[in-house]
Formats: structure tokens, sequence, C-alpha cells
């Protein structure tokens, strides 16, 4: 794969809607957060639950933010490199 080319499901995914991010990424995240915290750390149900809420939702808020935020980065180099200014930050790809 050459060093502009983003793998398919990359694409994808940023180009989805912020709301189809959040519906998709929340539940899994509580979810791997439930199971991490009642059989990782073996704590009780409810508290599984109410911190793989707390964690789901920070999780969700760090991916989708970031994914938004090398949405933005790329497309402002793409607009960039199409009116030919240099790029300044070393980045090839």
């Amino acid at each position: 794969m050459s060093a502009g080319r983003r793998p398919g499901i990359v694409v994808w995914w940023e180009e989805l809607p912020i709301g189809v991010q959040i519906i998709f990424t929340l539940p899994l995240a509580v979810g791997l957060f439930w199971a991490l915290h009642r059989y990782g750390f073996n704590l009780p149900t409810g508290r599984s639950f109410t911190y793989a809420g707390f964690w789901g939702l920070v999780a969700t808020f760090v991916i989708v933010g970031s994914t938004r935020a090398e949405r933005a980065k790329r497309r402002h180099f793409a607009t960039k490199d199409a009116t030919g200014a240099d790029r300044r930050d070393g980045d090839s790809g």
C-alpha cells in the first residue's frame, strides 16, 4: 500500500456522520469496559456498569474526537497540496 492511501475501512469510518460513529462506538465501548471491570477486576455487576458507563463515554469522546481531528487534518493538507503549498509538518503520508 502506498504512503498516501488509507485502508478502505478507515475511509468508511471517517466518512460516517458523527451521530452514527457515536451510536456504534458507545455500546461497544460500554460492553467492553463492563466485561473488563466485571471479569478482569472481579467487581460487582452494578459497580461494573457504573464504571463501564463512565469509561465508555470517555472512550467514545476520544475515539470520535480523534477521528474528526484526523479527518480535518487530512482535508487541510489535501487542500494545501492541491494549491501547491509546501508541507511543513514533515509528514509524508
